[in-house]
Protein backbone atom coordinates (compact mmCIF):
# COMPACT_ATOMS: atom_id res chain seq x y z
CA UNK A 1 0.00 0.00 0.00
CA UNK A 2 1.28 3.14 -1.04
CA UNK A 3 0.47 6.87 0.61
CA UNK A 4 0.57 8.41 -3.13
CA UNK A 5 0.10 7.51 -6.44
CA UNK A 6 3.56 5.81 -7.64
CA UNK A 7 2.31 4.29 -10.48
CA UNK A 8 2.02 0.53 -11.74
CA UNK A 9 5.78 -0.08 -12.45
CA UNK A 10 7.17 1.72 -9.54
CA UNK A 11 4.54 -0.29 -7.05
CA UNK A 12 5.40 -3.38 -9.07
CA UNK A 13 9.05 -3.17 -8.16
CA UNK A 14 8.09 -2.15 -4.55
CA UNK A 15 6.72 -5.21 -3.95
CA UNK A 16 9.35 -7.56 -5.73
CA UNK A 17 12.21 -5.90 -3.50
CA UNK A 18 9.89 -7.93 -0.68
CA UNK A 19 9.64 -10.73 -2.56
CA UNK A 20 10.97 -13.88 -0.82
CA UNK A 21 9.78 -16.71 -3.10
CA UNK A 22 11.05 -18.24 -6.38
CA UNK A 23 8.18 -16.76 -8.73
CA UNK A 24 6.17 -14.16 -8.95
CA UNK A 25 3.01 -13.80 -10.39
CA UNK A 26 0.37 -10.59 -10.97
CA UNK A 27 -3.26 -10.02 -12.12
CA UNK A 28 -5.35 -6.98 -12.11
CA UNK A 29 -7.73 -6.13 -9.35
CA UNK A 30 -10.33 -6.11 -11.50
CA UNK A 31 -10.04 -9.02 -13.35
CA UNK A 32 -10.15 -12.79 -12.06
CA UNK A 33 -7.97 -15.51 -12.56
CA UNK A 34 -9.02 -19.17 -12.67
CA UNK A 35 -8.57 -21.34 -9.26
CA UNK A 36 -6.05 -23.83 -11.19
CA UNK A 37 -3.65 -21.12 -12.53
CA UNK A 38 -1.19 -21.03 -10.27
CA UNK A 39 -1.41 -25.08 -9.95
CA UNK A 40 -1.17 -25.16 -14.09
CA UNK A 41 1.67 -22.55 -14.30
CA UNK A 42 3.78 -23.56 -11.37
CA UNK A 43 3.69 -27.45 -13.07
CA UNK A 44 4.98 -25.83 -16.03
CA UNK A 45 7.61 -23.92 -14.89
CA UNK A 46 9.07 -26.95 -12.67
CA UNK A 47 8.96 -29.24 -15.49
CA UNK A 48 10.75 -26.31 -18.13
CA UNK A 49 13.50 -25.42 -16.22
CA UNK A 50 15.00 -23.36 -19.53
CA UNK A 51 11.98 -21.11 -19.45
CA UNK A 52 12.15 -17.85 -17.38
CA UNK A 53 8.86 -15.74 -18.33
CA UNK A 54 5.05 -17.89 -18.49
CA UNK A 55 2.02 -16.31 -19.53
CA UNK A 56 -1.00 -18.17 -20.60
CA UNK A 57 -4.38 -17.41 -22.85
CA UNK A 58 -6.94 -15.54 -21.44
CA UNK A 59 -10.23 -14.21 -21.96
CA UNK A 60 -11.51 -10.19 -22.62
CA UNK A 61 -14.95 -9.48 -21.09
CA UNK A 62 -16.48 -6.17 -22.42
CA UNK A 63 -18.81 -3.65 -21.01
CA UNK A 64 -21.46 -4.83 -23.70
CA UNK A 65 -21.20 -8.25 -21.94
CA UNK A 66 -19.56 -9.80 -25.25
CA UNK A 67 -16.68 -11.87 -24.16
CA UNK A 68 -13.47 -12.85 -26.53
CA UNK A 69 -11.14 -15.78 -26.44
CA UNK A 70 -7.25 -15.41 -27.08
CA UNK A 71 -5.44 -18.23 -27.75
CA UNK A 72 -2.11 -17.15 -29.04
CA UNK A 73 0.10 -20.54 -29.46
CA UNK A 74 3.49 -21.59 -27.29
CA UNK A 75 5.01 -21.48 -30.51
CA UNK A 76 4.18 -18.17 -31.02
CA UNK A 77 5.58 -16.83 -27.73
CA UNK A 78 8.77 -18.97 -28.36
CA UNK A 79 9.64 -17.22 -31.45
CA UNK A 80 9.54 -13.82 -29.56
CA UNK A 81 11.89 -12.23 -31.59
CA UNK A 82 9.23 -11.97 -34.35
CA UNK A 83 5.93 -12.38 -32.96
CA UNK A 84 6.06 -9.80 -29.83
CA UNK A 85 6.22 -6.69 -32.24
CA UNK A 86 3.63 -8.15 -35.38
CA UNK A 87 0.94 -10.48 -32.70
CA UNK A 88 -1.35 -10.01 -29.38
CA UNK A 89 0.72 -12.80 -27.90
CA UNK A 90 1.54 -11.22 -24.11
CA UNK A 91 -0.94 -10.43 -21.21
CA UNK A 92 0.69 -9.25 -18.75
CA UNK A 93 -1.74 -9.42 -15.63
CA UNK A 94 -0.74 -13.50 -16.70
CA UNK A 95 2.70 -13.47 -15.89
CA UNK A 96 4.55 -15.95 -13.99
CA UNK A 97 8.07 -14.82 -13.50
CA UNK A 98 11.21 -16.12 -11.85
CA UNK A 99 11.50 -13.33 -9.08
CA UNK A 100 15.27 -13.34 -9.61
CA UNK A 101 14.45 -12.07 -13.20
CA UNK A 102 12.78 -8.71 -11.32
CA UNK A 103 15.01 -8.44 -8.82
CA UNK A 104 17.98 -7.85 -11.44
CA UNK A 105 15.90 -6.23 -13.99
CA UNK A 106 13.43 -4.08 -12.48
CA UNK A 107 10.02 -2.27 -14.26
CA UNK A 108 10.36 1.16 -15.73
CA UNK A 109 9.05 3.53 -13.47
CA UNK A 110 6.82 5.15 -16.03
CA UNK A 111 3.14 5.66 -16.68
CA UNK A 112 2.47 2.84 -19.55
CA UNK A 113 3.70 0.90 -20.74
CA UNK A 114 6.06 -0.36 -18.07
CA UNK A 115 5.59 -4.31 -19.50
CA UNK A 116 6.50 -3.25 -22.68
CA UNK A 117 9.36 -1.66 -21.96
CA UNK A 118 10.62 -4.64 -19.72
CA UNK A 119 9.82 -7.02 -22.11
CA UNK A 120 12.00 -5.36 -24.83
CA UNK A 121 14.51 -5.42 -22.54
CA UNK A 122 14.79 -8.96 -21.73
CA UNK A 123 14.07 -10.12 -25.13
CA UNK A 124 17.46 -8.58 -25.93
CA UNK A 125 19.20 -9.88 -23.18
CA UNK A 126 17.72 -13.34 -24.30
CA UNK A 127 15.51 -14.73 -21.15
CA UNK A 128 12.98 -17.22 -22.85
CA UNK A 129 9.56 -16.84 -22.78
CA UNK A 130 6.58 -19.18 -23.18
CA UNK A 131 3.31 -19.80 -22.97
CA UNK A 132 0.81 -22.36 -21.35
CA UNK A 133 -1.80 -22.99 -24.20
CA UNK A 134 -4.58 -22.89 -21.82
CA UNK A 135 -7.50 -19.61 -20.57
CA UNK A 136 -6.48 -19.38 -16.77
CA UNK A 137 -7.43 -15.77 -16.41
CA UNK A 138 -10.58 -13.31 -17.39
CA UNK A 139 -9.80 -9.72 -18.20
CA UNK A 140 -12.04 -6.44 -17.54
CA UNK A 141 -11.27 -4.33 -21.37
CA UNK A 142 -12.35 -0.47 -20.56
CA UNK A 143 -13.58 0.43 -23.51
CA UNK A 144 -13.73 3.97 -22.51
CA UNK A 145 -10.41 4.49 -21.34
CA UNK A 146 -8.82 3.38 -24.57
CA UNK A 147 -8.28 6.71 -26.02
CA UNK A 148 -6.26 8.05 -23.19
CA UNK A 149 -3.97 4.95 -22.76
CA UNK A 150 -2.97 4.60 -26.63
CA UNK A 151 -2.05 8.31 -26.26
CA UNK A 152 -0.37 7.76 -23.31
CA UNK A 153 1.51 4.27 -24.14
CA UNK A 154 2.51 5.44 -27.94
CA UNK A 155 4.29 8.91 -26.43
CA UNK A 156 6.12 6.83 -23.07
CA UNK A 157 7.04 4.03 -25.78
CA UNK A 158 8.36 5.92 -28.74
CA UNK A 159 11.44 7.15 -27.21
CA UNK A 160 12.53 3.65 -26.04
CA UNK A 161 11.81 2.06 -29.36
CA UNK A 162 14.12 4.58 -30.82
CA UNK A 163 16.63 3.56 -27.97
CA UNK A 164 16.39 0.05 -29.25
CA UNK A 165 17.01 0.65 -32.62
CA UNK A 166 20.49 -0.50 -32.79
CA UNK A 167 20.02 -3.85 -31.20
CA UNK A 168 17.11 -4.30 -33.79
CA UNK A 169 18.15 -3.06 -36.94
CA UNK A 170 17.84 -6.07 -39.12
CA UNK A 171 14.35 -7.24 -37.39
CA UNK A 172 11.78 -6.19 -40.37
CA UNK A 173 9.07 -6.96 -37.56
CA UNK A 174 10.74 -4.34 -34.96
CA UNK A 175 10.72 -1.51 -38.04
CA UNK A 176 6.40 -2.81 -38.73
CA UNK A 177 5.82 -2.06 -34.95
CA UNK A 178 7.95 1.02 -34.64
CA UNK A 179 5.90 2.40 -37.28
CA UNK A 180 2.58 1.29 -35.99
CA UNK A 181 3.66 3.25 -32.61
CA UNK A 182 4.68 5.96 -34.82
CA UNK A 183 1.43 5.88 -36.23
CA UNK A 184 -0.63 5.79 -32.72
CA UNK A 185 1.40 8.53 -31.66
CA UNK A 186 0.62 11.38 -34.65
CA UNK A 187 -3.25 9.79 -34.59
CA UNK A 188 -3.83 10.62 -30.52
CA UNK A 189 -2.46 13.74 -30.42
CA UNK A 190 -6.56 14.75 -31.33
CA UNK A 191 -9.28 12.71 -29.93
CA UNK A 192 -11.19 13.38 -33.32
CA UNK A 193 -8.43 11.95 -35.80
CA UNK A 194 -8.00 8.98 -33.34
CA UNK A 195 -12.05 8.25 -33.47
CA UNK A 196 -11.95 8.46 -37.04
CA UNK A 197 -8.86 6.24 -37.90
CA UNK A 198 -8.03 4.17 -35.07
CA UNK A 199 -10.30 1.11 -35.97
CA UNK A 200 -9.82 1.28 -39.13
CA UNK A 201 -6.15 0.98 -38.73
CA UNK A 202 -6.37 -1.73 -36.63
CA UNK A 203 -7.89 -3.60 -38.95
CA UNK A 204 -5.88 -3.33 -41.56
CA UNK A 205 -3.18 -4.56 -39.20
CA UNK A 206 -5.08 -7.40 -38.28
CA UNK A 207 -5.61 -8.81 -41.59
CA UNK A 208 -1.87 -8.01 -43.18
CA UNK A 209 -0.47 -10.03 -40.13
Amino acid sequence: ENKTNLGLGASLNKAVALAKGKYCARMDAEDRSFIDRFEVQLSYLNHNSHVDLLFTQWKELYPDGSIKEVKPASSDVRNIQKNFFIKSILLHPTLMVRTAILKDHSYPEIARPEDWVLFLKLIRLGYNFDLVEKITYEYVVDDKLKYQKVRKYSRNLLPHLAKNVRYYWSNIYFWLYFMRILFEFIISRNHFIYSKTSTLAAIFWKKVF
